[in-house]
Order: C-alpha cells, then sequence, then structure tokens
C-alpha cells in the first residue's frame, strides 16, 4: 500500500522581474489543524554572476 503523507501543501509563483523567465515558488506545508509545518522557497546563492546556485530554503520543523 503506498505511504500518503498527512500534511497538505499550496504552491504560489511570483512574477521575478529580473529574471522574467524564471517564477520565484512557495510551498507551504499545513497539517490537520491547518498550521504551518514548513515554507519553502526558491533562492539564488552565489557572490556573483558566475557562481549563483539555485537552492531551496526550507523553515519549520522537518518530518
Amino acid at each position: 500500500m503506498p505511504r500518503r503523507s498527512l500534511a497538505s501543501r499550496a504552491l504560489t509563483q511570483h512574477y521575478d522581474l529580473e529574471h522574467p523567465n524564471d517564477l520565484i515558488e512557495t510551498v507551504l506545508f499545513t497539517e490537520g489543524l491547518k498550521r504551518v509545518l514548513q515554507t519553502t522557497n526558491g533562492s539564488q546563492i552565489g557572490n556573483g554572476v558566475d557562481d549563483r546556485q539555485v537552492v531551496l530554503v526550507a523553515s519549520g520543523r522537518e518530518g
């Protein structure tokens, strides 16, 4: 039997003026009482144009 997650999720996409072909995505995970478990955002890190890296930044609890 497949394992099902008890958390619900919502995905929002935001327009980025500096990168119009690359949307900013935010994922919000909630539990059964609609309390937020975790928020995840796409982000770029690096100190210049040549070494930018796209990563996911999560806040909240894990698991």
